[in-house]
């Protein structure tokens, strides 16, 4: 039995050594095809592509970003508090109806004297911005047992503080809506920042799949050296060392192709989660395919005076400190009120009426026979004021520390737009030596392929040289896609990303 076996097992391979010696020739061929074909690749099918330009991608972000939705339920909230603030000045209405029975002793020998009276109350008060308060109102009271009396008051009360508490309401609103301006600001740094962040974004993923496009065509060229090594092995104008070079050339670029692709992939899940979407459950489902760089574009410089002054004017962190400084300016104002004695005038008219019936009283009351005036004067003052005091100077500090911080916001815009302006000039140099740079690297590699060609220059020095190009292809893109974060980073130094983008902001009124 393992001798039948053995048998068959020597046979099985002396007809596979014939058969390699007799189709050597096309083995080898073949497999010289399925590598330039590049059909040793095992890439998983690609997902449906996404196309997203800068443009639409921008769009998406500022419908779709979960940060911005956030900001500008933040900014309505704001809003709110104006509403509240000017509601003090909204008018009141009171009505009130009451009745009472009573029974009042007269002597002991008596039941005593039942007394029903019906009372009806109506007054209307409002509040001005000065901080007086106006009341307009009227009683009507029906007593009596058996035979019933009227009597009425009709009264207008004025009352008007002259110093403590004078026009502060009005400040008040003041303040909540410059709090609405800084709402404003923060929402549209919130925009900005988001815009800056989600561009740059996209310019990686940009960059991510060039980087893997050089890789690609590296690790091509790389198959394509060891077809010719393999080849040239076979006719004897190469050696085997090229073949081995060869291979590991390959090996090594397809790592690379590896890793490229990785991080393309991690670039397109950072876009998504910037523009909040797609599904929890479909981030595998599309590919992000993106606007491809145009080799020749139009370099945009920088004159740092003007940005400086653009700066100054479109910063929203700097605007935001300006309304800060309204803010603590209308505090102190309050608190510098608040150390005021407390002084009104006092002002009252009234008309009184009298009658058997409600008609009665109402012709009496009106046909001006009691009329009554009061007029007033009320001062009080603490005699230790401390509180008020304290909360003055806390007030005041907060003031002078916020325009030492607005001198401070002020130069470190004068270092971030110097900085900015000067980091687009160096990537602008930078495109222009990264171009010079690749041109020269092709030029090297077409020359050097030519020696290959004709037996003088080795497999080794071809790869080298294409690594370079790949390199130098790398190097290219990356100070182009610096230079568009660059300008992208002074847009938001400056303050005018959305004017650069075509973004109309359109404010909520307050």
């Amino acid at each position: 039995m393992h001798a039948g076996i053995a048998s068959a097992a020597d046979m099985g391979r002396t007809y596979r050594t014939v058969r390699n010696e007799i189709l050597k020739e096309e083995i080898s061929g073949l497999e010289d095809k399925l590598a330039e074909m590049n059909l040793f690749e095992t890439n998983p099918l690609s997902a449906e592509e996404w196309h997203l330009s800068l443009e639409e991608y921008t769009q998406l972000v500022l419908r779709q970003n979960i940060n911005i939705q956030v900001s500008y339920l933040d900014l309505d909230t704001s809003r709110r508090d104006i509403d509240k603030k000017k509601a003090v000045f909204d008018p009141a209405t009171a009505l009130s109806s009451g009745y009472a029975h009573e029974r009042s002793p007269v002597d002991a020998g008596t039941s005593g004297i039942v007394t029903d009276t019906m009372t009806n109350r109506l007054s209307v008060q409002k509040e001005f911005f000065t901080g007086g308060t106006v009341a307009v109102g009227g009683t009507v009271e029906r007593s009596g047992d058996s035979d019933h009396t009227h009597a009425s008051d009709f009264r207008v009360s004025v009352s008007q503080p002259v110093l403590k508490n004078f026009l502060v309401d009005r400040k008040r609103i003041k303040i909540s809506v410059a709090n609405y301006k800084i709402g404003i600001e923060t929402l549209r740094d919130q925009i900005i920042d988001r815009i800056a962040e989600a561009q740059i974004a996209y310019w990686e993923l940009v960059l991510a799949r060039e980087v893997l496009a050089a890789r690609t065509t590296a690790y091509r060229q790389a198959l394509e050296i060891l077809h010719v090594a393999k080849k040239g092995l076979r006719i004897g104008n190469r050696t085997k060392t090229d073949v081995l070079q060869a291979q590991a050339s390959a090996a090594s670029r397809k790592e690379d192709i590896l890793q490229a692709r990785k991080n393309l992939q991690d670039r397109e899940d950072i876009l998504k989660k910037i523009m909040a979407g797609p599904s929890l459950s479909g981030w595998d489902e599309r590919k992000i395919a993106t606007d491809e760089v145009k080799p020749d574009f139009k370099l945009e410089d920088a004159n740092p005076q003007a940005n400086l002054r653009q700066a100054l004017q479109n910063r929203p962190d700097y605007r935001q400190a300006l309304h800060q400084l309204e803010t603590d300016q209308l505090d102190l104002s309050i608190a510098k009120n608040g150390l005021l004695p407390s002084v009104s005038v006092d002002y009252g008219f009234n008309l009184n009426g009298t009658g058997d019936t409600g008609r009665d009283t109402f012709n009496s009351a009106f046909g001006g026979r009691f009329p009554g005036n009061t007029v007033g004067l009320t001062f009080s003052m603490p005699w230790f004021d401390r509180e008020e005091f304290a909360e003055y100077h806390q007030k005041k500090n907060d003031f002078q520390g916020q325009k030492l911080r607005i001198k401070d916001l002020a130069l470190t815009i004068v270092r971030e737009v110097r900085e900015r302006v000067r980091q687009v000039r160096t990537t602008i140099e930078r495109v222009r030596v990264a171009k010079r740079a690749y041109e020269l690297q092709e030029q090297k590699l077409e020359a050097e392929q030519k020696r290959y060609e004709i037996g003088v220059a080795t497999s080794f020095e071809v790869l080298t040289f294409q690594q370079d190009v790949a390199n130098a292809r790398v190097a290219r893109i990356r100070a182009i896609v610096d230079y568009y974060e660059a300008l992208i980073q002074l847009w938001q130094t400056l303050g005018v990303t959305l004017e650069k983008n075509g973004i109309i902001f359109e404010e909520i009124s307050a």
